[in-house]
């Protein structure tokens, strides 16, 4: 959607594809929180399985194992949640993709210390 002109400013295109995506996931993420503190239902599906249903052996059906995997993911999500989306941002860009701080600082629009803090309290 951008002219032609602005596209052709882009020097790298991964780290402007990096600072859009961010923005626009602090964007969502700021209605989101809006619209869920609005509404009065519980938000997280059913409950997990309890321990017991585990099975930990290596001849486990992998149905159990999808179970499993789908458990941790869930846990993953609930603690994104307990986030800012600030802290989510740098968590996530620093910590699963690598990104240095330096990076991360320009697209949340704060300074790279600022970022690391995000960071170390999102973890």
């Amino acid at each position: 959607a951008l002219p032609r002109r602005r596209r052709e400013e882009i020097a790298s295109p991964g780290a402007w594809l990096t600072t859009v995506t961010g923005r626009v996931c602090l964007d969502v993420l700021g209605s989101a929180r809006a619209r869920r503190e609005r509404y009065a239902g519980a938000w997280l599906p059913e409950p997990l399985p309890d321990r017991a249903e585990w099975d930990h052996g290596h001849g486990a059906d992998p149905a159990d194992r999808i179970v499993l995997d789908e458990s941790v993911t869930m846990a993953f999500l609930v603690v994104l949640e307990s986030m800012t989306p600030a802290e989510r941002v740098a968590f996530v860009l620093h910590d699963v993709f690598r990104y240095p701080f330096a990076e991360i600082s320009g697209v949340l629009g704060r300074t790279p210390g600022a970022c690391k803090q995000l960071a170390a309290s999102a973890r």
